[in-house]
């Protein structure tokens, strides 16, 4: 799988550079276990000497990708520059146990201590849980339009767009 993701990573740089897209404002999707190759993804990006594209990562159910891989410790090894600079989103449904569990994780390994004692609702939270009221799971919330997860996902986009300078996510060739 890491070799699918260095072609996607090469196949996108092409495509920037054609000017097709701007990678400086890379959102990363991962969804069930496609979640931990979105952070994966993520946390080489952000680290030393890497690129620093990805400026958002938006985790939807996110499970497993083996019976012993944990999560929460996995996003422990980000760097402090991830941390900062990384707005991630972490959407759930209610009735699914792992993958709330694996949020509480995430964020407790994104946030120190004292953020977590003192982090506000919603995404006012700096790694906020937005946790849905159904069964559904995985790409099912993404598909089921009425639980307006789309419409939560834009939001937390354009949410987070707004707090970067227009010199963070300009368009520039690969180097």
């Amino acid at each position: 799988m890491v070799n699918d993701l260095t072609l996607v990573k090469k196949y996108l740089d092409v495509q920037n550079d054609r000017g097709f897209l701007n990678l400086n404002r890379l959102v990363l999707l991962g969804v069930d276990t496609g979640a931990s190759l979105a952070g994966y993804w993520a946390m080489q990006d952000w680290e030393k000497g890497a690129s620093r594209q990805t400026k958002m990562l938006i985790l939807v159910s996110p499970n497993t990708l083996s019976v012993d891989h944990d999560m929460g410790k996995y996003f422990e090894k980000a760097g402090k520059a991830f941390k900062e600079n990384v707005h991630v989103l972490i959407i759930v449904p209610t009735l699914d146990s792992t993958a709330g569990m694996n949020a509480t994780k995430i964020k407790s390994a994104l946030m120190s201590e004292k953020e977590l004692a003192n982090d506000p609702p919603g995404f006012a939270s700096r790694v906020p849980i937005v946790r849905i009221d159904t069964d559904k799971s995985g790409a099912e919330l993404l598909s089921t339009a009425e639980l307006g997860v789309c419409k939560t996902i834009e939001d937390f986009i354009a949410d987070r767009f707004e707090q970067y300078k227009p010199s963070d996510y300009q368009w520039t060739r690969g180097k």
